[in-house]
């Protein structure tokens, strides 16, 4: 199933089966609840805002994880 970023119900099941591995992974970067959540959120918009589309949910995790760690690693 493809994974289209602007897609409501898409958007709804990568938020739902990401986020939480996001929000730790960030957290375990920057030791900073706030900036961890702050960088989840950018991480999203910058999905949301993504053109084009993903071949399974699994890339659109992987890829908000890639996305998500980055971020945190520029933020420390």
């Amino acid at each position: 199933m493809k994974i289209e970023s602007k897609d409501p119900d898409a958007f709804r099941r990568v938020y739902e089966d990401s986020f939480a591995a996001m929000l730790r992974m960030t957290y375990s970067i920057t030791m900073d609840i706030e900036a961890a959540e702050d960088i989840c959120q950018e991480a999203f918009f910058r999905f949301y805002h993504r053109e084009g589309t993903f071949p399974s949910i699994e890339q659109a995790r992987f890829w908000l994880l890639r996305v998500s760690k980055n971020l945190a690693f520029n933020y420390y």
